[in-house]
Formats: structure tokens, sequence, C-alpha cells
């Protein structure tokens, strides 16, 4: 298994800085790694909501289509057992990006994975990821 750099230096930025931190790699392919981390300091239960979330990013065909050196960044702005707002990030080569920040509410049942393939869509429909077309000469 290969390590990303990219990865590597988020997850060291991010420990340094006392974030909360998990990492989620494409199974299929190693072009669109996954980083996930909170903001806030999160209990363990919220660490373990936020892995699962970024686990179903990393099988998401809108992010595992993305091609080229593409690192992409779950940020969870607030999270809780009833609630959370997150965005996605990106980066390639000089290129960086960022979706608008999403809320979501958990009324009938807290978060669990039952909602994970729910939040992972709903943010990577909203972000606008660089389209492989546009960087072509």
């Amino acid at each position: 298994m290969t390590r990303d750099p990219v990865a590597l230096m988020t997850a060291v930025m991010c420990l340094c800085l006392g974030l909360t931190i998990a990492h989620a790699e494409n199974p299929m392919t190693d072009q669109t790694p996954i980083s996930c981390h909170s903001v806030p300091e999160i209990s363990e239960e919220m660490t373990g909501h936020l892995a699962g979330i970024c686990d179903s990013l990393s099988q998401l065909e809108a992010i595992t289509s993305l091609e080229g050196d593409l690192h992409v960044t779950l940020v969870a702005e607030d999270i809780g057992p009833d609630r959370m707002r997150a965005h996605l990030a990106w980066a390639s080569g000089t290129e960086t990006g960022q979706g608008p920040s999403v809320d979501f509410g958990f009324m009938d049942h807290p978060l669990g994975p039952q909602q994970y393939d729910f939040v992972a869509t709903s943010l990577a429909n909203a972000t606008n990821f660089p389209r492989s077309d546009t960087n072509a000469p």
C-alpha cells in the first residue's frame, strides 16, 4: 500500500492542532484519497460516525470517477447525535476548492450507519469538483 504525502501531511497537521481525523482509501484505486476531520474535538462515538461517512464517500461514484491527483477532505464543522454541519474540500496540484457547508438534522433516529450514504451523497452533490475535461489542453 502506498502512502499519499498530502494525506500524511494533513494527518500530521490535524494531530498537531488537536483535530480528530479519520482516513479512508478508495478500495478500487488510489486515485482519490479521502481524509476526514472535525474542527471541534468530538467524542469517540462521533469519530466512528465520521469514519463511516468518510468510508461512504470513498465508495461514491462521484468521488471514484474523479481523475488526477485529487485529494478530498470531509470537514465536520459540528457533529452530534442529532445534527451535523460539514463541507468537502478538494486539492489537485495547485488548485483548491471547497463546497458549501451543509446542515443535517437527524430527528427520527440519531446519527448512525443508516445516514452515512445520504450525508456522503449530499456533500458530494453540493461540491463543485474539478472536471477532467476542463484540465485538458
